[in-house]
C-alpha cells in the first residue's frame, strides 16, 4: 500500500530543513517542560524554571536511559546543593572564601566526573555547578540559605518526575534484542573479515580491518552512554562491550597471523551462520572446536578470549572483565581529568574573584553560564569547535529573553502572566531542536533562556538591566571557547596522542616490572584493544584529526606485535636455562621507548636481538626453549617489517625521527 503524502504544511516544513518526527517529539517535550514550570510556580517555588530545565536536558531515546539520567541528576543536585549550603554557612559574607571554595569544588567534581562513566559522570559534574547555582542565587540572610538549596532540589524533583512520565509517552523501551542484534551483526562482519585475513595477507587489508574496527568502536561508544554499572538498568551493555573488545582482538590477531586456509573456512562458516540466526547459539562451541587448527599462540588466545566472552547456550553472560589483576584501573585518563579540573577551577575561580572585587551580583550570570558550558563540554572530542553551536543557542536565547522581558513582562505582568508569556519562547525550542542546522544548539538555548527568565510571584520588577544580564549569560559560550582553545587545549588529535602516550608508558612499565609481575599478555592485549577502540572512534569522527585511518590501524597492529615481543621476552627471562648472552640481550629490550629518538633505537635493538636469537636457537638444546627463541626471532622480524610499512605510509625513511 502506497503511504499517504504528508500534509502540505508539514511538507513545507520538511523542505526548509525541519525533521518532522523530531518536531512532533519536541512539541511534546515543550508541553511537559512548560507544565512542570507552571506546577513548580503554583507550588510557590522561587526558581521554578529548574523544573523545566530538568525536562529539557534529561530526555533520552529510551525510558531506562531517561530514568537513570534523572536519578543521577537528582543525586548530583542534592550533593551540590549540600556543599553550596555548607560553604555559605561556613563562609558567611566572606565573598573571597565563597569564590575560591566554589572554584575548588567545581574543579574536584569535574576531575572525578571525567574519570567516571555514563550518567554517574553526569551526576558528579552536575554537583559541581549545582553548588555555584545555589551559592549565587542566595541573596537573603545566612539563616535563609537552606531554603535556596531546598527550592532548587524541589524544582528538580518536579522536573525529574515530569521527565520520567514523558519518557513513557515518547521514549522507547530499552530493547535487549536490538542491542544484541547490533552486536551480532558486527561480530559476524568481524568474523568474516578475520577469515579473509587468514586466507591471504591480513596486514595488506588495513583499510578493511579499519572499517570493521570503526564499526565496533562506534557501537562500543554507544554502549558507554547506556551503562553506568553492571547490575543497573542496562546491565546487558557491559558484557556486550567486552564482547566487542574480544572480537576486535581476534580481528587484529588474524591480521598478524600466518595464512591458515582451513581455519579461515571454519571462521567464515561461523560468520555466515551468525548472520543468519537471531542469537549466539553454537558460536562458542564452534570457536572452541577451531582451536585444534590454530598454531599461532596469539591467535589461539584471541579465540579463547572471544569464546569466554560469549553468552553461554542459556544466554547468560560470563561477566568477563577487562580489569587487570593487580587492581589498578588502566583505563583512567588521569591527564585529561586533571586538565579538565584545573580548567574549570581557573575559570570559575577567576570569575568568582571578579565578583568578589566588584561586588556586582549580576556577575553570577557569567559564572553560572560558563560553569555549565565548560562542565558539560569537557568530555567532548573537540569542545572548542562545539562552542560554535553553544554560542548560537545562547545568542538566540539572549534575544528571546530580552524580547520577553522588555516587550511583555515590563508591561506590569504579574506572576501568572509572566509564566504564560514564556510559552512562545518555549515553543521556539521545538523548532530549534528539530531543524537540521540548529538542533545542536537547542539545549544551550533552553538553559540560557531559563537562566535569564525567572518568573516571580509578584508584579514584574527588573533586578538587573536586561541587556547586561543577557550579555553576561551569553558570554558563557565565548568564555568556554577561550578556555578550551588556550587553557589546556582539547582536540581529537591531542586526545588521541595522549592515549597513545598512556599505551606506550604502560608497555614500558610492564617491560621494566619485576619478572613475577606485569600481568598476562592476553590481559594487556584486551586492555589495549579497549583503548584502541576509543582512538579509532576519534579518528573516524574527527575529519581533522591529522592521522589517516590506515596509519592508525598500522600503529595498532605494530603495538600489538611489540607487546607480544615484550611478554615473550619476559617469559624467556623467567627460564633458568636461558643462555647468558641471550639473557643480556633480552634485558636490553626493557629500555625500549625511553629514548627521544625512539624509532632508530627500536630498530637497532630489534636487529641486534634477532641476530642473537637466530645465533642461539640451534644450540638451545631443549625443544621448548628452541621453540620459544624461534618465536621471539619471528616477532622481532614482524615488528621490524611493520615499522618499515608504517614509516613508508608516513613517507618517512625507516629509522627517521617521527614528526
Amino acid at each position: 500500500m502506497t503511504p499517504l503524502p504528508p500534509p502540505p504544511l508539514l511538507a513545507a516544513f520538511s523542505r526548509i530543513g525541519f525533521d518532522i518526527p523530531k518536531l512532533i517529539q519536541s512539541l511534546w517535550l515543550v508541553l511537559v517542560a512548560f507544565l512542570s514550570l507552571g506546577l513548580a510556580w503554583l507550588l510557590g517555588l522561587d526558581h521554578p524554571q529548574w523544573a523545566a530545565i530538568t525536562v529539557f536536558v534529561t530526555l533520552q531515546p529510551s525510558r531506562g536511559q531517561t530514568i537513570e539520567k534523572n536519578a543521577y541528576r537528582f543525586i548530583g543536585t542534592l550533593a551540590g546543593s549540600a556543599f553550596g549550603l555548607m560553604l555559605l554557612m561556613l563562609a558567611g559574607s566572606n565573598a573571597l572564601v565563597i569564590a575560591l571554595g566554589l572554584g575548588a569544588w567545581s574543579g574536584l567534581c569535574l576531575f572525578v566526573g571525567t574519570l567516571q562513566r555514563s550518567y554517574r559522570s553526569y551526576g558528579t559534574v552536575l554537583a559541581g555547578y549545582s553548588a555555584i547555582i545555589v551559592a549565587m542565587n542566595n541573596s537573603g540572610p545566612a539563616e535563609m540559605v537552606k531554603w535556596v538549596a531546598m527550592d532548587r532540589v524541589a524544582a528538580i524533583l518536579i522536573g525529574t518526575l515530569a521527565g520520567i512520565a514523558l519518557s513513557y509517552v515518547i521514549g522507547q523501551r530499552t530493547n535487549r534484542d536490538e542491542l544484541e542484534q547490533k552486536t551480532r551483526r558486527i561480530l559476524a562482519d568481524i568474523l568474516a573479515q578475520s577469515a579473509a585475513n587468514l586466507t591471504r595477507d591480513g596486514l595488506a587489508q588495513a583499510r578493511r580491518n579499519y572499517q570493521f574496527t570503526a564499526a565496533a568502536a562506534e557501537l562500543s561508544a554507544e554502549f558507554a552512554t547506556l551503562a553506568s554499572r553492571r547490575a543497573g538498568v542496562h546491565q546487558l551493555t557491559d558484557p556486550l562491550s567486552d564482547l566487542l573488545v574480544c572480537a576486535t582482538n581476534l580481528l587484529l590477531a588474524s591480521a598478524r597471523a600466518p595464512a591458515t586456509p582451513e581455519l579461515a573456512a571454519v571462521i567464515g562458516h561461523l560468520a555466515t551462520r551468525l548472520h543468519a540466526q537471531r542469537d549466539f547459539a553454537g558460536l562458542q562451541r564452534g570457536l572452541t572446536r577451531s582451536l585444534s587448527l590454530i598454531e599461532d599462540p596469539t591467535l589461539e588466545e584471541a579465540v579463547i578470549a572471544l569464546a569466554a566472552a560469549l553468552p553461554d547456550e542459556e544466554g547468560d553472560d560470563h561477566g568477563f572483565s577487562l580489569a587487570p589483576s593487580e587492581g589498578a584501573n588502566w583505563n583512567y585518563d588521569w591527564r585529561s581529568a586533571s586538565h579538565a579540573g584545573l580548567r574549570i577551577m581557573v575559570v570559575t575561580g577567576a570569575i568568582g574573584l571578579v565578583w568578589y572585587a566588584t561586588g556586582a551580583a549580576i556577575v553570577q550570570y557569567a559564572l553560572i553560564s560558563s560553569a555549565i558550558v565548560i562542565s558539560l563540554a569537557s568530555s567532548g572530542v573537540a569542545p572548542a569547535r562545539a562552542m560554535r553551536d553553544v554560542i548560537i543557542g545562547q545568542l538566540i536565547a539572549g534575544g528571546a529573553a530580552l524580547a520577553c522581558e522588555l516587550l511583555l513582562w515590563s508591561r506590569g505582568f504579574g506572576g501568572a502572566e509572566q509564566v504564560l508569556a514564556m510559552a512562545p519562547f518555549f515553543l521556539l525550542y521545538a523548532f530549534i531542536r528539530s531543524h537540521r542546522r540548529l538542533s545542536l544548539s537547542a539545549t544551550d538555548y533552553a538553559l540560557t533562556l531559563l537562566l535569564l527568565l525567572t518568573p516571580t510571584h509578584a508584579v514584574y520588577a527588573a533586578h538587573f538591566p536586561a541587556l547586561a544580564k543577557a550579555a553576561l549569560a551569553v558570554s558563557g559560550g565565548i568564555i568556554g571557547y577561550i578556555a578550551f582553545r588556550f587553557l589546556f587545549p582539547v582536540t581529537a588529535t591531542r586526545r588521541r596522542k595522549a592515549l597513545w602516550v598512556m599505551i606506550k608508558h604502560e608497555l614500558q612499565e610492564i617491560a621494566q616490572a619485576p619478572l613475577g609481575r606485569g600481568g598476562s599478555a592476553n590481559g594487556w592485549r584486551l586492555r589495549f584493544i579497549a583503548r584502541f577502540l576509543k582512538i579509532i572512534n576519534w579518528t573516524f569522527h574527527e575529519a581533522h584529526s591529522g592521522e589517516r585511518p590506515d596509519i592508525t590501524m598500522r600503529k595498532g597492529l605494530l603495538t600489538l606485535s611489540l607487546g607480544d615481543l615484550v611478554f615473550g621476552a619476559r617469559r624467556a627471562l623467567r627460564r633458568g636455562d636461558l643462555p647468558a648472552p641471550l639473557r643480556q640481550r633480552l634485558l636490553l629490550l626493557r629500555r625500549i621507548g625511553q629514548s627521544e629518538r625512539e624509532n632508530p633505537r627500536l630498530l637497532r635493538a630489534l636487529r641486534q636481538t634477532r641476530a642473537r636469537l637466530e645465533l642461539c636457537a640451534p644450540a638451545a638444546g631443549e625443544p621448548e626453549l628452541i621453540s620459544l627463541i624461534t618465536r621471539l626471532a619471528t616477532l622481532c622480524a614482524e615488528v621490524e617489517a611493520q615499522l618499515d610499512d608504517l614509516q613508508r605510509l608516513r613517507g618517512i625513511r625507516l629509522g627517521a625521527e617521527e614528526a
